[in-house]
């Protein structure tokens, strides 16, 4: 770049007098004139695309190389970008597919738990019933037991108020008492 200046500044002077405005103004111009200034500019022009042939080549093709990364590394990200794109697309599908999946679950577990709950009040409905059947079949047995106990005391209690109030009924039954033992 240091040389491309170089030779522009070094040119300007050739530029200079090769436009001629160092002659009078009301010459007339002719082809002859212009013989010079092209013979000036063709050299500069021939120095010019010799020295920087090699450094605009060489910055052309830097150029179209640094183009071409670009391009090679915008489609990278695209096509990473697209696949990002699928992924996420394909989670968004599932997803979908995945919450129907999970709330048809939670509707069996809940029905499931629902006929497992009927289930095991039933049971227990039938459980506490018998238990309370037992029991008060229980309880009834005792209170026969403890109202035949009652009655039995006293028909004892009013024998032997009566046996011992009467002495000829004592008698007799001792009488039938030792028959039966013997």
């Amino acid at each position: 770049m240091k040389r491309v200046l170089f030779f522009i500044v070094l040119s300007m002077p050739i530029l200079v007098l090769a436009s001629g405005h160092g002659e009078e103004a009301k010459h007339q111009v002719s082809a002859s004139d212009l013989f010079w200034p092209f013979v000036n500019f063709s050299i500069l022009l021939i120095l010019a695309v010799w020295k920087l042939r090699k450094p605009l080549s060489k910055s052309f093709t830097n150029n179209a190389e640094a183009v071409q990364q670009l391009f090679s590394h915008a489609e990278e990200k695209d096509k990473s970008a697209q696949a990002k794109y699928d992924n996420f697309k394909q989670k968004m599908d599932n997803l979908q597919a995945n919450s129907k999946s999970i709330l048809d679950e939670a509707k069996e577990t809940v029905t499931t738990f629902e006929k497992d709950m009927d289930k095991n009040l039933a049971e227990t409905k039938l459980r506490i019933e018998k238990e309370c059947k037992d029991r008060l079949e229980n309880d009834k047995q005792k209170l026969l037991l403890e109202a035949r106990t009652e009655i039995l005391e006293s028909v004892l209690v009013t024998t032997k108020e009566l046996v011992a109030s009467n002495k000829a009924h004592k008698n007799k039954i001792e009488d039938n008492l030792l028959k039966n033992m013997q």
